[in-house]
C-alpha cells in the first residue's frame, strides 16, 4: 500500500510539475518512504555522458553534488539495461535504469548503509515513473520551444497570450507586447545563404532572450518575427525594454558560415492592454501597426517612440 500511494503521489508530482530543481526533491521524499535508503541519486543521460543531476542525503538534496561511483558501472548499467547491485563493507548499493521509450535517460541510485530487501519489481515500476518525470521537461520543450531560436513557438504564444489577456481583463492590469522585425533578412539569406541566416536568427534569439525579466516571455512569431510579453508593463516600460533589445542586436557582430562579419537591426512595434481592446488579436494589430511604421520610416527603430509616447502610458 505504501509502495502504491508513493507511486500515485510521484504520478500527480509528474503531471503537475515541470521544473526538475521542484520535481526531483518530490521523487526522493516518497522514495524515501518507500524504500528508506540512506543515499539516492538522479543521473541523467546527455551529449558526451552521464551526469548526476541531483544527489539526497540526510533529508536534502543537491544539485550540482555527486556520490563516488566508478564510471564502469555506469556505463554497464546503461548499456545492459539491467540493474547492478553490489555490496561494500556494511553498505548495499542499487544501480538502476531509467528507460522510457526504449531509451535509457537516466538512472537511479539508491544507497543503505545496513542489509535492506528491495522488491525488483517495485524498484522496476518506481523507475518507469522515475524515467517519465525526467524525460517529460525534454519533450515539454521539444513541444513548446523553436530549436532554432531556443525561443518559445508561436502555438505557445497563442496559449500563454489568451492567458494574458484574460487576466489582464479581470484584473485591469496592464501587460506589453513587443513585435520585432530582423531588417532585411531575406536580404542576408539571398546574399550569405540559409545557413548564415540560421546563425543570424539563432543569435538575435539568444540576445532577445538574454535581454528580458525572468517574468517576461519570448516567442518566434514567424520566419524572421519574434513578439514577446511583459506582463504588468505600461507602454513606457514596454517601449523602453523594445529599444534595449534594438541597441543590443544593434551592436552584435555576427560572423556568417565562412566567416562573414554581419551588421544586423531590428525594428520594433509596441502595443499595451487597455480596457477599450476586447480581444488580443486588436492587441496584436496594434502592435503590429507601430512595427509597420517602424519599417517604413526608415528600420532600426522602435514605435511608438519614446517621445511620441507621453501621454499614452496606461
Amino acid at each position: 500500500l505504501e509502495i502504491l500511494s508513493a507511486l500515485r503521489e510521484i504520478s500527480l508530482s509528474v503531471n503537475e510539475e515541470l521544473n526538475m530543481k521542484k520535481l526531483l526533491p518530490q521523487i526522493f521524499k516518497l522514495t524515501d518512504v518507500v524504500f528508506s535508503p540512506s543515499r539516492m541519486a538522479v543521473f541523467l543521460v546527455k551529449e558526451g555522458g552521464v551526469y548526476c543531476e541531483a544527489l539526497w542525503e540526510k533529508g536534502e538534496t543537491f544539485f550540482g553534488k555527486t556520490p563516488c561511483l566508478e564510471e564502469e558501472k555506469l556505463e554497464q548499467c546503461i548499456k545492459g539495461r539491467r540493474c547492478q547491485s553490489w555490496k561494500e563493507k556494511r553498505k548495499k548499493a542499487v544501480l538502476y535504469p531509467l528507460a522510457s521509450d526504449r531509451e535509457v535517460v537516466g538512472l537511479l541510485y539508491l544507497e543503505w548503509e545496513k542489509e535492506s530487501f528491495v522488491e525488483e519489481n517495485s524498484l522496476w515500476v518506481l523507475s518507469k515513473h522515475i524515467a517519465l518525470a525526467v524525460q517529460k521537461p525534454t519533450l515539454y520543450d521539444r513541444a513548446t520551444v523553436d530549436p532554432l531560436t531556443t525561443l518559445y513557438t508561436k502555438g505557445h504564444f497563442q496559449r500563454e497570450a489568451s492567458k494574458l489577456f484574460s487576466m489582464a481583463k479581470r484584473l485591469n492590469k496592464p501587460f506589453s507586447l513587443i513585435l520585432i522585425d530582423i531588417d532585411y533578412f531575406k536580404k542576408i539569406n539571398d546574399t550569405y545563404g540559409h545557413l548564415t541566416g540560421d546563425i543570424v536568427l539563432h543569435t538575435v534569439g539568444k540576445t532577445i532572450r538574454g535581454s528580458i525579466r525572468d517574468y517576461d516571455s519570448a516567442y518566434r512569431y514567424g520566419g524572421e518575427e519574434i513578439a514577446i510579453l511583459l506582463p504588468e508593463t505600461c507602454l513606457e516600460d514596454g517601449i523602453r525594454i523594445a529599444e534595449r533589445i534594438r541597441q543590443k542586436v544593434e551592436r552584435l557582430s555576427i560572423r556568417g558560415e565562412k566567416g562573414e562579419k554581419l551588421k544586423v537591426t531590428l525594428s520594433a512595434g509596441v502595443a499595451v492592454y487597455s480596457p477599450q481592446y476586447q480581444s488580443l488579436e486588436e492587441i496584436i494589430s496594434q502592435a503590429d501597426q507601430e512595427l509597420y511604421l517602424s519599417k517604413k520610416r526608415g528600420r532600426n527603430q522602435v514605435h511608438p517612440t519614446p517621445l511620441s509616447s507621453q501621454g499614452k502610458v496606461a
